[in-house]
């Protein structure tokens, strides 16, 4: 699954996990282009924030809490925003947590029914390569070059979100450069418990695809 339509995804990055794929496919993985677990990524995507602003948001001051939550009250849950789904993550009721992480579940149940017929989802771990440091502003505000544009810097969220929110776990093996030079990843992800596998399938394709490389001068 090298790209998806909830997050903008630079090409030359794509491009090059397509190569690593198809040499994968040439050594004798078994590739399936089109397998997909019954879920909405972008419900999904939405959820992993919430949930995941609900957790980093517990050490909030007590000053800093309430303005999250001014915020969320004057907000519309229409307003997808990060900023909004930020302040509604952090002043998340109980109630409310708790039927997001049923949801959660739901979605972990349609990985166990996907998980049967697969052994590993690969991905990318994000919508680039490594971009250009910018320390200007807000996280939040920032935004990073995707082919011919601009698109918002926490969109590199996305990939890392859509198997970590369901507690999957995940390893990153090197897959490469893009045309420019800059290493790439590629994201194996296995079902729950079964860490060693996603491991293991790093170490095999180290052997098709050259492993890490020390970039020049290191």
């Amino acid at each position: 699954m090298l790209t998806n339509p909830n997050c903008t995804q630079d090409d030359a990055l794509t491009e090059q996990l397509q190569r690593t794929v198809d040499a994968l496919a040439a050594a004798g993985v078994q590739v399936d282009d089109g397998a997909r677990p019954d879920i909405d990524t972008k419900d999904a995507f939405e959820t992993y924030l919430l949930l995941l602003r609900s957790a980093t948001g517990a050490h909030a001051e007590p000053e800093a809490f309430a303005a999250f939550c001014q915020r969320a009250e004057a907000a519309t849950e229409a307003d997808k925003s990060y900023h909004n789904l930020v302040d509604r993550g952090v002043a998340l009721r109980h109630h409310h947590w708790l039927k997001l992480n049923e949801k959660r579940y739901q979605m972990i149940d349609a990985w166990d029914a996907w998980f049967k017929d697969y052994d590993l989802l690969l991905c990318p771990i994000a919508a680039s390569a490594a971009f250009v440091h910018d320390q200007a502003g807000q996280r939040a505000d920032r935004t990073i070059a995707i082919n011919q544009g601009q698109e918002p810097v926490v969109d590199q969220l996305f990939w890392a979100g859509y198997p970590n929110m369901a507690f999957l776990p995940s390893t990153v093996a090197p897959a490469g450069r893009t045309a420019s030079g800059l290493p790439c990843g590629l994201q194996i992800v296995a079902n729950r418990y079964r860490d060693l596998e996603a491991i293991h399938f790093a170490r095999l394709m180290a052997d098709v695809v050259g492993g890490f490389q020390p970039p020049p001068g290191y």
